[in-house]
Protein backbone atom coordinates (compact mmCIF):
# COMPACT_ATOMS: atom_id res chain seq x y z
CA UNK A 1 0.00 0.00 0.00
CA UNK A 2 2.89 2.14 0.97
CA UNK A 3 4.10 1.86 -2.09
CA UNK A 4 1.26 2.44 -4.34
CA UNK A 5 1.20 5.63 -2.30
CA UNK A 6 4.61 6.79 -3.05
CA UNK A 7 3.94 5.57 -7.48
CA UNK A 8 1.19 7.60 -7.09
CA UNK A 9 3.24 10.55 -5.54
CA UNK A 10 6.02 10.31 -8.44
CA UNK A 11 3.16 10.35 -10.83
CA UNK A 12 1.73 13.61 -9.69
CA UNK A 13 4.95 15.06 -9.85
CA UNK A 14 6.01 13.78 -13.25
CA UNK A 15 3.01 15.24 -14.63
CA UNK A 16 2.25 17.92 -13.29
CA UNK A 17 -0.23 19.92 -12.32
CA UNK A 18 -1.85 23.33 -14.03
CA UNK A 19 -5.31 25.23 -12.80
CA UNK A 20 -7.80 26.25 -15.45
CA UNK A 21 -7.08 28.49 -17.75
CA UNK A 22 -9.26 31.84 -16.21
CA UNK A 23 -10.28 34.27 -18.83
CA UNK A 24 -12.86 36.51 -19.99
CA UNK A 25 -13.98 38.51 -23.47
CA UNK A 26 -15.66 41.73 -23.16
CA UNK A 27 -18.74 43.53 -25.23
CA UNK A 28 -16.56 46.20 -26.59
CA UNK A 29 -14.69 43.36 -28.39
CA UNK A 30 -17.05 42.43 -30.84
CA UNK A 31 -17.50 46.44 -31.12
CA UNK A 32 -13.77 47.34 -32.01
CA UNK A 33 -13.20 43.79 -33.83
CA UNK A 34 -9.29 44.47 -33.34
CA UNK A 35 -7.49 43.22 -36.31
CA UNK A 36 -4.17 44.78 -35.49
CA UNK A 37 -2.07 44.10 -32.30
CA UNK A 38 1.05 45.07 -30.36
CA UNK A 39 2.36 43.02 -27.73
CA UNK A 40 3.66 45.19 -24.95
CA UNK A 41 7.28 44.63 -23.22
CA UNK A 42 6.36 41.79 -20.28
CA UNK A 43 5.75 43.09 -16.99
CA UNK A 44 6.81 41.10 -13.64
CA UNK A 45 9.18 40.77 -10.93
CA UNK A 46 11.67 38.46 -13.08
CA UNK A 47 15.42 38.77 -13.20
CA UNK A 48 15.46 36.43 -16.41
CA UNK A 49 15.23 38.31 -19.17
CA UNK A 50 15.13 35.74 -21.48
CA UNK A 51 12.11 34.55 -19.45
CA UNK A 52 10.03 37.39 -20.30
CA UNK A 53 11.42 36.96 -23.91
CA UNK A 54 10.04 33.51 -24.23
CA UNK A 55 6.88 34.98 -22.72
CA UNK A 56 6.21 37.87 -25.32
CA UNK A 57 7.39 35.77 -28.59
CA UNK A 58 5.43 32.98 -27.85
CA UNK A 59 2.44 35.51 -27.63
CA UNK A 60 3.23 36.75 -30.69
CA UNK A 61 3.30 33.57 -32.36
CA UNK A 62 -0.54 32.20 -30.83
CA UNK A 63 -2.01 35.85 -32.15
CA UNK A 64 -0.44 35.51 -35.80
CA UNK A 65 -1.86 31.66 -35.40
CA UNK A 66 -5.12 33.43 -34.65
CA UNK A 67 -5.07 35.40 -37.82
CA UNK A 68 -4.26 38.81 -36.13
CA UNK A 69 -1.34 40.94 -37.29
CA UNK A 70 0.88 41.88 -34.72
CA UNK A 71 3.44 44.80 -34.78
CA UNK A 72 7.14 44.28 -34.95
CA UNK A 73 8.19 44.21 -31.45
CA UNK A 74 11.95 46.05 -32.26
CA UNK A 75 8.90 49.31 -33.17
CA UNK A 76 6.85 48.77 -30.39
CA UNK A 77 10.05 49.08 -28.02
CA UNK A 78 11.10 52.06 -29.87
CA UNK A 79 7.50 53.99 -29.00
CA UNK A 80 7.76 52.52 -25.19
CA UNK A 81 11.44 54.26 -24.79
CA UNK A 82 10.10 57.51 -26.27
CA UNK A 83 7.03 57.10 -24.10
CA UNK A 84 9.55 56.91 -20.30
CA UNK A 85 11.59 59.49 -21.94
CA UNK A 86 8.54 61.83 -22.05
CA UNK A 87 7.33 60.10 -18.63
CA UNK A 88 10.15 59.14 -16.79
CA UNK A 89 8.09 58.08 -13.63
CA UNK A 90 6.31 54.99 -16.05
CA UNK A 91 3.62 54.73 -18.65
CA UNK A 92 0.54 52.47 -17.98
CA UNK A 93 -0.31 49.92 -21.04
CA UNK A 94 -3.05 52.54 -21.31
CA UNK A 95 -1.40 55.25 -22.34
CA UNK A 96 1.13 53.35 -24.42
CA UNK A 97 -2.07 51.88 -26.11
CA UNK A 98 -2.78 55.37 -27.39
CA UNK A 99 0.58 55.69 -28.87
CA UNK A 100 0.89 52.56 -31.17
CA UNK A 101 -0.83 52.53 -34.67
CA UNK A 102 -2.82 49.43 -33.58
CA UNK A 103 -6.11 48.44 -32.54
CA UNK A 104 -5.25 47.34 -29.49
CA UNK A 105 -2.30 45.93 -27.45
CA UNK A 106 -1.43 42.89 -25.29
CA UNK A 107 -0.50 43.24 -21.76
CA UNK A 108 1.49 40.51 -20.49
CA UNK A 109 2.52 40.38 -16.16
CA UNK A 110 4.59 37.57 -14.62
CA UNK A 111 2.64 36.57 -11.17
CA UNK A 112 4.98 34.02 -10.22
CA UNK A 113 8.08 32.21 -11.72
CA UNK A 114 9.84 29.96 -9.60
CA UNK A 115 12.32 27.22 -9.46
CA UNK A 116 12.72 24.62 -6.46
CA UNK A 117 13.44 21.40 -6.13
CA UNK A 118 11.39 18.77 -4.54
CA UNK A 119 12.66 14.93 -3.41
CA UNK A 120 15.38 15.03 -6.07
CA UNK A 121 12.77 16.76 -8.84
CA UNK A 122 13.61 19.81 -10.26
CA UNK A 123 10.29 21.68 -10.58
CA UNK A 124 8.96 25.05 -11.61
CA UNK A 125 5.67 26.80 -11.19
CA UNK A 126 4.94 30.08 -12.84
CA UNK A 127 1.92 31.96 -13.56
CA UNK A 128 1.22 35.22 -15.59
CA UNK A 129 -2.18 37.60 -16.00
CA UNK A 130 -2.54 38.61 -19.84
CA UNK A 131 -4.49 41.81 -21.17
CA UNK A 132 -5.97 43.05 -24.71
CA UNK A 133 -6.87 47.06 -23.81
CA UNK A 134 -8.35 48.78 -27.15
CA UNK A 135 -6.31 52.04 -28.45
CA UNK A 136 -9.25 54.11 -26.56
CA UNK A 137 -8.08 52.02 -23.08
CA UNK A 138 -11.05 49.89 -22.98
CA UNK A 139 -10.61 46.27 -22.19
CA UNK A 140 -11.27 44.23 -24.46
CA UNK A 141 -10.44 40.67 -22.97
CA UNK A 142 -8.13 39.08 -20.58
CA UNK A 143 -6.98 35.36 -19.13
CA UNK A 144 -4.50 33.82 -16.43
CA UNK A 145 -3.00 30.85 -15.81
CA UNK A 146 -0.69 29.12 -13.51
CA UNK A 147 0.91 25.73 -13.58
CA UNK A 148 3.52 23.80 -12.24
CA UNK A 149 5.40 20.64 -13.64
CA UNK A 150 8.38 18.68 -12.64
CA UNK A 151 10.17 16.08 -14.71
CA UNK A 152 13.39 13.82 -14.21
CA UNK A 153 15.17 16.19 -17.23
CA UNK A 154 15.60 19.22 -15.07
CA UNK A 155 18.86 19.60 -13.71
CA UNK A 156 19.20 22.12 -10.80
CA UNK A 157 22.21 23.55 -11.36
CA UNK A 158 21.13 24.70 -15.24
CA UNK A 159 17.99 26.29 -13.50
CA UNK A 160 20.46 27.93 -11.42
CA UNK A 161 22.55 29.54 -14.57
CA UNK A 162 19.27 30.42 -15.78
CA UNK A 163 18.93 28.30 -18.95
CA UNK A 164 16.23 27.90 -20.20
CA UNK A 165 15.96 25.16 -23.12
CA UNK A 166 14.81 22.88 -20.57
CA UNK A 167 11.60 24.47 -19.71
CA UNK A 168 10.77 26.82 -22.91
CA UNK A 169 8.51 24.37 -24.06
CA UNK A 170 6.08 24.72 -20.85
CA UNK A 171 6.07 28.30 -21.26
CA UNK A 172 5.34 28.33 -24.60
CA UNK A 173 1.95 25.24 -23.48
CA UNK A 174 0.91 27.88 -20.96
CA UNK A 175 1.22 31.22 -23.32
CA UNK A 176 -0.54 28.97 -25.99
CA UNK A 177 -3.10 27.89 -23.86
CA UNK A 178 -4.21 31.55 -22.59
CA UNK A 179 -4.07 33.05 -26.12
CA UNK A 180 -6.09 30.45 -27.62
CA UNK A 181 -8.85 31.65 -25.59
CA UNK A 182 -9.06 34.83 -27.34
CA UNK A 183 -11.83 35.71 -30.45
CA UNK A 184 -10.24 35.42 -33.56
CA UNK A 185 -10.03 38.63 -35.70
CA UNK A 186 -12.65 39.30 -38.21
CA UNK A 187 -12.20 38.05 -41.82
CA UNK A 188 -10.17 40.15 -44.12
CA UNK A 189 -11.62 41.37 -47.27
CA UNK A 190 -9.17 40.78 -50.27
CA UNK A 191 -7.83 43.73 -51.31
CA UNK A 192 -5.69 44.69 -54.85
CA UNK A 193 -1.73 44.89 -54.49
CA UNK A 194 -2.11 49.16 -54.62
CA UNK A 195 -5.04 49.05 -51.39
CA UNK A 196 -2.64 46.50 -49.72
CA UNK A 197 0.46 48.88 -49.77
CA UNK A 198 -1.01 51.83 -48.52
CA UNK A 199 -2.85 49.64 -45.64
CA UNK A 200 0.32 48.37 -44.92
CA UNK A 201 1.90 51.94 -44.91
CA UNK A 202 -0.73 53.53 -42.94
CA UNK A 203 -0.07 50.52 -40.75
CA UNK A 204 3.59 51.89 -39.73
CA UNK A 205 2.69 55.72 -39.97
CA UNK A 206 3.40 56.30 -35.99
CA UNK A 207 4.57 59.16 -34.12
CA UNK A 208 6.62 61.62 -36.43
Amino acid sequence: MKKNIIFAFLVFLLIGCAHPVKHKTYKKHSDIKPRTIAVLPVGGDVEIFRVKEVFRSSTISGLEALGYRVMDPADVDDVFFKGLEASPSGMTPKELATLLPTDAVVYIYITDFDKDKVMGYASLSFAARFKLISRSGELLWKGKHKTKETGLGFDEKLLKLGVLEAYEGRIERLVNNVVVTMPSPPAVKATSSKGHEEEKKEFFQWLP
